[in-house]
């Protein structure tokens, strides 16, 4: 059965207990799918603590994807449990085996609208802003280290409600603005390991997704009839249909530099994976490459997108990726989608008129003549 909030969760079931699964529960939360949340929860009341193998808990997991509307749900029920006994902190907002709170999974993330949700908190247990992980790292820290900085939403809304984050130094002497420096040094020097945290993250992700196909050795066959399509599963004992995964946007999955691996792995898994969603800023992982002016990352990605992807528009300025890197001067990003065969001519034909008309002879060197 499930064990608190201390120790992880290994296994349900059982003669006597059809609980749902520590994973189908994490898939629930990750999907931002509230009222199966709600559901499960009703069914096994000890899952609002569980914790997996890495010792997250859901309200973690929900902070790391900005699935604010869970969030909501499992820290109301958490409030609720820890109203009537002096509750620590962490019993409340969680905390993994490396000392990493709820916070700082939101913050590696960027997860503005789960730290908003967090900084509305006005009970007898408030955010632990300050809360550190066993490397001395708080929660601005790790979004320092993420690449975020002043102006993200994410790092203002910190410092607004914790102004004495900027003093706070970690374990090597070094406060966030520090980290933030030493990460956007050339990628060849990095190596801290604030960086791994946020990609070990993502291979956890991709490792429980991994784990929950694995656990269905099933082949599905579709039977079309005149008026319905009928599926059954072959194997040696009847299996549960296979309920609908939801595919999380890839563009929520990177954050600046990117990881070619990490990408590559994420598009070869196109039934979770889906390569044209959009975060919260409206932005494709596309629309980000390009931006970041990484060319490795679009040639990967372009392969899995129609042309009606490589133009969609998106963003406050409502661009296209080719448009907004040409204006932020990613001309290897440029020079890659505008001579790719997936690129429409009459799409870069426009950009390459509005060059000519602005006299932009960088942009239309690297755009080249029109055929």
């Amino acid at each position: 059965l499930a064990r608190e909030e201390g120790a992880p969760l290994r296994a349900f079931g059982g003669a006597q207990q059809q609980a749902p699964p520590l994973e189908e529960f994490l898939e629930a939360v990750q999907g931002g799918q509230c009222e199966r949340v709600r559901a499960m929860l009703r069914d096994a009341p000890r899952l609002l603590r569980a914790r997996d193998e890495r010792g997250m808990c859901g309200l973690c997991w929900a902070a790391y994807f900005d699935e604010a509307g869970v969030a909501a749900v499992l820290l109301e029920r958490r409030l609720q449990d820890c109203a009537a006994v002096d509750a620590s902190q962490d019993a409340v907002w969680g905390r993994d085996k490396r000392g990493a709170t709820s916070l700082h999974h939101a913050a590696v993330n960027g997860s503005v609208r789960t730290l908003r949700l967090f900084a509305q908190q006005r009970s007898e247990c408030p955010p632990p802003w300050l809360a550190a992980n066993e490397w001395g790292e708080t929660c601005l820290h790790v979004a320092a280290a993420a690449g975020f900085k002043r102006d993200h939403p994410a790092v203002s809304l910190l410092l607004e409600q914790a102004p004495a984050l900027v003093d706070v130094t970690d374990k090597w002497g070094r406060t966030a603005f520090r980290v933030n420096e030493e990460v956007m040094v050339p990628e060849e020097a990095r190596g801290t390991p604030h960086v791994d945290l946020k990609s070990s993250l993502e291979a956890e992700f991709m490792k429980m997704r991994e784990q929950w196909d694995a656990r269905s050795h099933k082949v599905t066959i579709t039977e079309k009839g005149m008026f319905k399509t009928q599926q059954h599963a072959t194997g040696a004992a009847e299996q549960p249909a296979v309920k609908p995964v939801v595919r999380k946007a890839l563009s929520k999955m990177v954050e600046y530099p990117g990881d070619p691996q990490m990408v590559a792995k994420a598009l070869s898994q196109p039934e979770l994976f889906d390569p044209c969603g959009r975060d919260m800023y409206g932005l494709s992982a596309l629309h980000k490459f390009c931006c970041w002016d990484k060319p490795d990352l679009v040639e990967l990605l372009l392969p899995h997108l129609q042309p009606e992807d490589i133009t969609a528009r998106g963003g406050d300025g409502k661009q296209t990726a080719l448009e907004m890197a040409a204006e932020m001067r990613a001309f290897r990003a440029v020079r890659v989608l505008a001579h790719s065969s997936a690129a429409t001519e009459a799409h870069v034909e426009a950009l390459r008129h509005a060059a000519t008309a602005k006299g932009d002879s960088e942009l239309l060197a690297v755009l080249g003549k029109a055929p």
